[in-house]
């Protein structure tokens, strides 16, 4: 998953929309392809192929915020408050 490739600080080629995507653009953790868009998808290739400096960047960035948004702890205290707050009332 990306998620998986974003904490290892690896940079993520995202064939998607919704969520994953806007994640991917406003982090910067790597490309993001609309689906069905091969001219596209190929196009990203070529780009991230040109431009090798820019990968570790990519890579340290979804790293960064998959530790600091995704990662087990914070989603486990996240249910943690949200479980506390309906066993509260």
């Amino acid at each position: 998953s990306g998620r998986r490739g974003s904490a290892c600080a690896c940079p993520t080629l995202v064939v998607a929309e919704g969520e994953p995507a806007a994640i991917t653009a406003r982090v910067g953790g790597g490309v993001v392809v609309p689906p069905g868009d091969p001219k596209a998808l190929a196009a990203a290739i070529r780009r991230l192929r040109a431009e090798p400096a820019a990968l570790p960047v990519m890579g340290e960035r979804g790293r960064v915020f998959v530790r600091d948004h995704r990662s087990r702890a914070v989603l486990g205290a996240q249910l943690a408050r949200r479980l506390e707050g309906v066993v509260a009332r």
